[in-house]
């Protein structure tokens, strides 16, 4: 930890030099990214999570329930909420991370995660002065559905893992609105398409888990450990060390590279924000992904224990 520590304080020290050799001719940026408009995106925001809250409301207490549920699970039955939960995220985490990917793919920054190169992609116009209009209202639209979900934490069936759930929302919300503010959104998209792209096989295994299809839920949960790990423990470190190294390193090597070498104190004090709350996610993951791994060992010693009790990572009351 202290080798960490003084590696930022020769890169702060490096920052303040090269900094004073850059002349741009700009004024002091503001606090907030030149791209966000404050009235136009609370609101987009704000109507967002209104309409998502409708149409998870309309999908988890009637459409699910009456055309899917009602074919394999009795009415009376206690995991009924359950299932219906379980489908709305897997349906909402398909559709996101499908739209992530469409949005991603027609950026210009695009990164490669197994090139040896920096990913300068990332901090090339930072900060952005304008975002596309797909990468723009996404944006708006997921943190809308993160804050809308607030509500529906209290009335869905809690977790075993609700406290933890609770810590991983609250970082998230505060990654999506704080990543925005200060123009880290290329950053932030790259994250939420990571994150939904594990999320998405964990509900569809447990849905299948409730609506009965033994043993396809352990052949999905199986997807899901590996994805989780190549996703949220190997690509996302990946980025956060692009995020902690490379982004000093680009500065140090190339100081006009953009306004960070010469505006470094306000810039520092962003980046260290954000890699503190990406890194309460790194430590979320790796407790996920330890019980995760208990599921996986409990399949190995008695093949079909998941079908037939479920995931670790589930909700409180009876499987």
């Amino acid at each position: 930890m202290d080798r960490f520590f003084n590696c930022i304080r020769y890169y702060v020290q490096l920052l303040s030099v090269q900094g004073s050799t850059v002349t741009l001719d700009t004024p002091y940026p503001p606090l907030i990214s030149p791209h966000v408009n404050i009235l136009s995106d609370f609101s987009i925001t704000i109507l967002s999570s209104i309409l998502i809250l409708i149409i998870r409301f309309y999908l988890q207490r009637h459409f699910f329930p009456k055309h899917i549920i009602s074919r394999y699970i009795p009415p009376s039955d206690k995991s009924t909420q359950k299932c219906s939960e379980t489908l709305f995220y897997s349906f909402f985490y398909s559709t996101t991370w499908t739209l992530s990917m469409i949005v991603y793919s027609t950026e210009s920054w695009r990164i490669n995660f197994f090139s040896p190169n920096k990913m300068s992609e990332l901090y090339q116009n930072y900060p952005p002065s304008t975002l596309s209009f797909g990468l723009k209202h996404f944006y708006l639209i997921e943190t809308g559905f993160y804050i809308g979900s607030f509500i529906f934490l209290i009335i869905d069936t809690k977790r075993k893992d609700f406290l933890q759930y609770i810590i991983h929302h609250v970082a998230t919300v505060l990654l999506l609105i704080g990543s925005y503010l200060i123009g880290y959104v290329r950053i932030g998209l790259i994250v939420v398409m990571l994150h939904d792209f594990g999320d998405i096989s964990l509900y569809v295994a447990k849905s299948l888990h409730y609506l009965g299809f033994h043993p396809y839920d352990t052949v999905v949960f199986v997807s899901f450990v590996i994805g989780f790990y190549v996703s949220r423990l190997l690509l996302l470190p990946r980025l956060i060390y692009s995020i902690v190294i490379e982004t000093f390193l680009i500065a140090a090597e190339t100081p006009d590279f953009n306004k960070w070498t010469k505006f470094w104190p306000m810039y520092v004090s962003h980046w260290a924000v954000f890699l503190v709350l990406l890194n309460v996610l790194m430590l979320l993951h790796a407790f996920w992904y330890n019980l995760a791994l208990r599921v996986a060992w409990r399949e190995i010693k008695d093949p079909g224990a998941t079908s037939r009790e479920g995931d670790i990572r589930s909700d409180s009351e009876d499987e």
